[in-house]
């Protein structure tokens, strides 16, 4: 029989606690952004995302009321992801004409729908 490498399952009343709360969450966040990082779109269940948490289902719905909360979640922390980056790019470009060029490059990728966008869309 083969062992599981999964954290072992924590109850749910941990969840009280403000901080397991948003640990929890945030672990249901990076699973998702895994799965998305897999995939052509953004068609993720619920299933998929607790599975690579290795957490359960209840755990999900006491954090998330439904997957579309989990959606924004992660989209708020990808835009949030970017920021940082594109500030940290910014911060070692040569000279100020390099980083407003930066800028603009990430400006324009976010206003122009990349195909995987488009699909997204459509």
């Amino acid at each position: 029989m083969a062992t599981s490498t999964r954290a072992p399952a924590r109850p749910l009343r941990q969840l009280d606690d403000p901080e397991a709360f948003a640990a929890t969450r945030q672990a249901f966040v990076d699973a998702a952004l895994v799965v998305l990082s897999r995939r052509s779109d953004v068609d993720v269940s619920v299933t998929e995302v607790v599975q690579e948490a290795g957490l359960h289902n209840a755990a999900f719905y006491r954090v998330f009321e439904s997957k579309d909360g989990l959606l924004l979640a992660v989209a708020q922390e990808a835009a949030e992801r970017t920021v940082v980056t594109l500030q940290q790019r910014m911060r070692r470009a040569r000279n100020a004409r390099e980083s407003l060029q930066l800028w603009a490059t990430a400006r324009e990728a976010c206003s122009w729908p990349s195909n995987r966008a488009m699909r997204v869309w459509a």
